[in-house]
């Protein structure tokens, strides 16, 4: 895949401009106090980190589109497990390879190369979806999944804690 440079460098302000913004957004994670509708009660909310976050990345902006999904999960506290377009494998390795060049910790983004994903069993839903945009799922059980974390050459997709 290729673009125009200048095309390029556009995608490139966009990830720059990106990480300003969200830079600024860390001081406001907090959540908000608003009115309830109810005498007597008190309604807020509260933003709190969700454990980890896979991101699915499409070739056409490598490097902006994963930055929209990546610095904000980031800055709030997610880990990210990256499996970018199979198009584009060299500008993800280079932005996760500057990621860490900046400072960020091993193990808070996991760049994934490859077209398959690995699922618990017991995600049918899931998988039917991702297998229709042309992913090659293969469901393990549970313990299986979560021995193989990080160990294969796919993407694991991890859900929420509860």
């Amino acid at each position: 895949m290729g673009k125009p440079l200048v095309e390029a460098r556009g995608d490139v302000q966009e990830a720059v401009d990106m990480a300003y913004h969200v830079g600024g957004e860390g001081r406001r994670s907090f959540g908000q106090t608003v009115p309830s509708e109810l005498p007597d009660k008190f309604a807020m909310s509260l933003r709190e980190p969700v454990g980890v976050v896979a991101a699915i990345t499409p070739w056409n902006f490598p490097i902006a589109l994963p930055s929209w999904k990546i610095l904000p999960a980031l800055v709030l506290g997610n880990t990210v497990v990256w499996k970018p377009s199979s198009e584009t494998p060299v500008c993800a390795t280079k932005f996760a390879e500057l990621s860490a060049e900046a400072g960020l910790l091993a193990g808070v983004l996991n760049l994934v190369l490859g077209h398959d994903i690995v699922l618990p069993a017991g995600c049918p839903r899931l998988a039917a979806e991702l297998a229709a945009r042309g992913y090659r799922c293969h469901a393990v059980p549970m313990s299986e999944f979560i021995k193989a974390g990080g160990a294969c050459k796919c993407l694991t997709l991890f859900l929420p804690q509860r």
